[in-house]
């Protein structure tokens, strides 16, 4: 799954997008809206790609969770295309999340170590994403897709987010392609580094790569 990721503002390109999510959210007179940077947690404003009505493919503000009972950060990919609240997002409205690395904890390992785990490449990539308007709300929601975990980071947890390179980003977002086909083009190859703990989970420093 993925509940937390972070988007490292020491990569330009990362920085690039958020200022220009965030100069929409000024241009739109709601700069009291903050975008997350670093550690990002549901429940937050990121920057997404996604294709605009009249600005192409562009970074847009959401937020992170689609709403319900509890809050719907994840859904799986395998099963996405069929479920009510999802379809329609995964035929029309698809979209990319700029990240630098997810965290996950190992719950099956002795003191439940957490991880932070990226592609092994160490290319930038994007986790793959559906989208949606809510009814009240001026701004859409995003959710993370997943699917099952590469063999090398399993032992850490069965599921993990779609990842998607920066080359797949036009078809991923065209309403007119087959996004089951494109599901393929997800890195296999994962690095997972564990954190440097402080003595708990809050003091961690993070890993180190």
């Amino acid at each position: 799954m993925c509940g937390r990721f972070h988007l490292e503002t020491a990569d330009p390109k990362w920085e690039e997008a958020l200022e220009e999510a965030q100069d929409r959210l000024r241009r739109l007179n709601r700069a009291e809206i903050s975008l997350a940077r670093n550690e990002v947690f549901p429940g937050q404003w990121v920057p997404v790609l996604a294709r605009g009505r009249a600005d192409g493919q562009a970074f847009f503000p959401m937020l992170w969770g689609f709403s319900g009972p509890r809050l719907l950060i994840n859904a799986r990919s395998e099963t996405a295309y069929r479920l009510p609240a999802y379809r329609d997002s995964w035929a029309r409205r698809r979209c990319l999340i700029p990240f630098s690395r997810y965290d996950e904890w190992a719950r099956g390992l002795p003191g439940r170590p957490r991880f932070g785990i990226r592609p092994d490449t160490g290319e930038r990539c994007y986790l793959a994403g559906l989208y949606r308007f809510e009814a009240g709300e001026t701004f859409p929601r995003f959710t993370v897709l997943t699917r099952e975990a590469s063999p090398d980071i399993r032992f850490i947890h069965p599921r993990m987010p779609v990842i998607l390179p920066q080359a797949s980003a036009p078809r991923w977002l065209s309403p007119a392609e087959d996004p089951s086909a494109l599901l393929e083009a997800s890195p296999s190859g994962m690095l997972a580094v564990p954190y440097k703990s402080a003595g708990t989970e809050e003091a961690s420093s993070g890993p180190s790569y």
